[in-house]
């Protein structure tokens, strides 16, 4: 018998999947890349303020 799938369950299992993915990436992007560690960090600094803006703009658009 097939099973009834919960939709927004299984919505949030592939949101983990895919957060768990971005993070498991980045850390080895981290490892292998040629930049120093003050470089880096300057430009993942950037990256989370920019991913933080856009979430804040998701969030705000989906609010009524």
């Amino acid at each position: 018998m097939a099973r009834k799938g919960n939709k927004q369950g299984d919505n949030g299992i592939m949101l983990l999947g895919i957060v768990a993915g971005a993070i498991v990436g980045g850390a080895v992007g981290l490892v292998y890349t040629p930049a120093n560690g003050e470089g880096n960090r300057k430009r993942m600094a950037e990256w989370a303020g920019n991913r933080a803006g856009d979430a804040q703009n998701k969030v705000k658009e989906a609010l009524p």
